[in-house]
């Protein structure tokens, strides 16, 4: 029943049905913070030639031609995506944090409690 910051630590895979729940939150009066986790490999690509991709959840492969027009049109598709969530989090009153795994969550947290004046 009381509000707190909430730290919401997601891939953000489907960006329409976190912000229900994002929203839902912050309806609630919690301060929300969006950790957008993605790893160096999906923030910076470095893979090439013809591949199979196996999704970790379903096993599913996927087989894909990567070439620097591919990586081109993966990278515009990315930022607006990045662009989207971080603009839905400011429209609603929500933080927004890009976090790419190499950082212990720990330090992640301690960062959000000092940007919210919680800890100095």
């Amino acid at each position: 029943k009381r509000s707190g910051v909430v730290l919401v630590c997601t891939d953000l895979l489907d960006l329409t049905l976190a912000e229900k729940g994002l929203l839902s939150l912050r309806q609630r009066g919690h301060e929300v913070v969006l950790a957008h986790l993605l790893t160096p490999d999906e923030l910076h690509p470095t893979l090439d030639g013809d591949l199979a991709l196996v999704d970790a959840e379903t096993g599913e492969t996927l087989e894909v031609t990567l070439s620097p027009s591919t990586r081109a049109s993966y990278m515009n598709a990315l930022q607006q995506y990045l662009d989207n969530a971080a603009g839905f989090c400011r429209r609603h009153g929500l933080g927004y944090l890009l976090w790419d795994g190499t950082t212990a969550i720990d330090d992640i947290v301690t960062r959000v409690l000092r940007q919210r004046g919680i800890l100095r």
